[in-house]
């Protein structure tokens, strides 16, 4: 029997996914052991008011947790990173919450370029489909590029966390490049912070409102992006012409 061999970007994947389980199992059961009657008290409204409470109590370590589980979450995909939001919502209130999303995605970004540039497009390829290398050729323009990405960011419903996968490959400055998906996420990671601080707090008609507003625009999203995007290529081509033709005036 051959015994595989793994490239050094396939084992640091690989062990990136084996912690990242074991981050969330841990969770697991550290919920189970700090709640020993868990099920128990979800089952009725102040076991619940009880679970949240002490959740929401447990401060510094609490935070740096579900940090973590944010920062992995933008390496590995089976982490939906909406749930992360409403989670960190729910535990430290909207506006905090938020704060922890950025840091986590700004610590994650830096990262995964770091990586990338370490392992090479092995190691990228192992995230990002071929095809999406020919789809961005545009970040080869840096100027053109920034701006395109922070609408590119600022469409709800599609996936974009591969992007920082691409941007070693670029000449793109990568503070610019965090600073600018940092800005344009805000607007989708607040109402999912909000949500989260309302089903925490049992409003439940205010988070069925935000949910019910987030699904309208993540679908509208994921149906026209296609569209959205090949606008904002065409603008942003139109843009370029006009300024290489006021240029020779």
């Amino acid at each position: 029997m051959i015994k595989k061999k793994y490239t050094k970007a396939q084992k640091v994947m690989i062990a990136i996914n084996i912690i990242a389980i074991f981050l969330i199992l841990g969770i697991i059961f550290f919920l189970c052991f700090y709640f020993s009657d868990f099920f128990k008290l979800f089952s009725d409204k102040n076991g619940k008011e009880e679970i949240i409470r002490e959740i929401k109590n447990t401060g510094v370590v609490g935070f740096l947790i579900l940090l973590l589980v944010d920062i992995f979450q933008i390496i590995v995909a089976f982490i939906p990173g909406e749930i992360v939001e409403i989670v960190a919502g729910a535990m430290f209130g909207p506006w905090l919450g938020t704060l922890l999303c950025l840091i986590g995605l700004t610590i994650a970004n830096y990262f995964v370029y770091g990586l990338v540039k370490w392992l090479g497009k092995p190691f990228a390829t192992l995230n990002v489909k071929e095809k999406e290398y020919t789809k961005f050729k545009f970040l080869n323009e840096p100027g053109r590029a920034l701006i395109i990405l922070f609408f590119f960011f600022l469409i709800p419903g599609i996936p974009k966390d591969f992007v920082v996968f691409l941007i070693p490959f670029t000449p793109i400055n990568i503070h610019k490049f965090v600073l600018v998906s940092l800005v344009a996420r805000i607007p989708s990671i607040i109402p999912s912070t909000f949500l989260g601080d309302a089903i925490s707090s049992n409003h439940y008609l205010v988070a069925g409102i935000i949910m019910g507003i987030m699904i309208i625009i993540s679908v509208l999203g994921i149906v026209f992006n296609k569209q959205i995007y090949h606008c904002i290529l065409s603008w942003q081509s139109k843009r370029k012409l006009k300024k290489e033709e006021s240029s020779h005036e």
